[in-house]
């Protein structure tokens, strides 16, 4: 079975109906929407993922390899040679990533294999290495601008896609989106908004109608159409980092391009390969000089953010 994504091909080899399922649904389903705009594209990279139906080795398993996020555990043999490890004792699993110029491979161990952090890393790594890149961002269009949104984790990216919804934005993302490099080109990775119990209470202001059911952990799951019509994929025209501010209003202000491309990073995590690392180097250099660069002051949590910008526009803007 094959996925062809963006000009990518994920060939999926001997794996069983789980992880089948959840690489198709969980982790592509969201993507959909890009289909079309994939259709007829020069395919350049291809990754295969084969399970191979074994326990990790004893020494890849015991082996004490630096802590990642989620509990997760990675070493690296080689450059491009890198194991990702999910769970202890008997239930853990891991992802073996080996990265080639444009072909590279998956291979997942653990049976029953459940290490959906170790293959999501693998993927994403492999997949950053040609030029398609998951930001952990928000992101919202309207018009002909479409913003990523980034900060550091709990600095209201949820809450600010929530804010721009009702001043009249549309949602893209509201916590993980895929970026082509080559053509900017912003895709939603994003099944549902997953929202804290506060930031409901602020879209129940303007959508008093919306239902969205028990709570599924700490948060609510919302579906996107409940809020306004979502926008699939959209060529991203800035990125505006989040900074809170004892302001009454939201303000935008222009930003460095070093400071967005710090940004970036924190957006993306750090790579285990030494070539995605410096793939992103490369690549975010040369997007912050293609799109807009800014600060947005976020202002009181209630406070609407509206479509247009006193006195300057993501176009005109230069720090």
């Amino acid at each position: 079975m094959e996925i062809d994504f963006l000009g990518r091909t994920i060939t999926l080899d001997r794996l069983a109906p789980s992880t089948t399922e959840w690489i198709r649904g969980t982790w592509f389903a969201p993507m959909a929407s890009a289909a079309a705009e994939a259709a007829g594209r020069d395919l350049y990279a291809s990754i295969e993922v084969v399970e191979r139906g074994e326990s990790l080795p004893a020494a890849i398993a015991g082996h004490a390899a630096g802590e990642g996020l989620f509990g997760s555990r990675h070493f690296t043999l080689e450059n491009d040679d890198v194991w990702i490890i999910d769970g202890g004792g008997a239930a853990t699993c891991g992802a073996h990533l080996r990265l080639g110029g444009r072909s590279s491979t998956i291979e997942l161990y653990g049976v029953p294999f459940t290490g959906w952090f170790s293959l999501q890393s693998a993927l994403s790594e492999a997949l950053g290495a040609n030029g398609l890149v998951l930001l952990h961002a928000a992101a919202i269009h309207h018009g002909t601008d479409t913003v990523a949104l980034v900060g550091p984790s709990g600095r209201g990216k949820s809450t600010t896609l929530v804010r721009a919804v009702m001043g009249g934005w549309h949602p893209l993302s509201e916590d993980g989106c895929w970026l082509d490099v080559e053509s900017l080109q912003l895709v939603g990775g994003d099944r549902k908004l997953r929202l804290l119990p506060s930031s409901l209470e602020l879209l129940r202001k303007a959508r008093p109608e919306l239902d969205p059911g028990p709570l599924a952990g700490p948060k609510y799951e919302v579906d996107f159409d409940s809020i306004g019509d979502r926008v699939g994929s959209a060529i991203l025209t800035e990125i505006a980092q989040l900074r809170r501010s004892g302001e009454a209003e939201p303000r935008w202000q222009p930003a460095t391009p070093a400071s967005a491309v710090m940004a970036l990073f924190q957006a993306t995590g750090v790579p285990h390969t030494s070539r995605v690392r410096r793939r992103y180097a490369s690549y975010f250099g040369d997007i912050v000089n293609r799109v807009a660069c800014t600060t947005l002051h976020l202002g009181a949590r209630a406070e609407p953010l509206p479509t247009t910008r006193e006195g300057w526009s993501p176009t005109n803007a230069t720090p």
